[in-house]
């Protein structure tokens, strides 16, 4: 099921002007772990956009159906950034959320086991 909602997505979302191309680990940003407080956490740094240098986590993922449509939806944290870019203001446009919201799709998209399998066992809400 989860497979064919991040297809829809996917579909939906290439139609729009906004996506040029998938977004690529490696490329356009990069996994790396990180202590969020006592909890060690998987983060996202942005490389080669003009967020460059941004680290961010994904605190709640979710997604739903509305009348028939998926919905995906998700709250981050930043957890840091280089000393140009004002967090308040600049990761906090709608043109941000869209793309960490496509990488968020190009990571769900993955084949790359333990990302591609993150919680497909547990629909509880994480309690972070």
């Amino acid at each position: 099921m989860l497979r064919s909602v991040i297809k829809w997505l996917t579909e939906k979302w290439s139609r729009k002007k906004t996506i040029d191309r998938v977004l690529q680990e490696g490329v356009d940003y990069q996994l790396i772990d990180v202590m969020v407080g006592t909890e060690p956490a998987v983060a996202v740094r942005l490389i080669d956009t003009k967020y460059s240098g941004v680290v961010y986590y994904y605190d709640l993922v979710k997604i739903s159906t509305v009348d028939d449509k998926a919905i995906l939806s998700f709250n981050y944290m930043v957890y840091d950034h280089p000393p140009e870019i004002d967090p308040g203001i600049h990761l906090t446009t709608n043109e941000f959320k869209t793309y960490i919201g496509n990488i968020l799709v190009s990571i769900m998209m993955s084949d790359k086991g333990e990302y591609a399998t993150i919680r497909n066992h547990d629909s509880k809400e994480s309690d972070l």
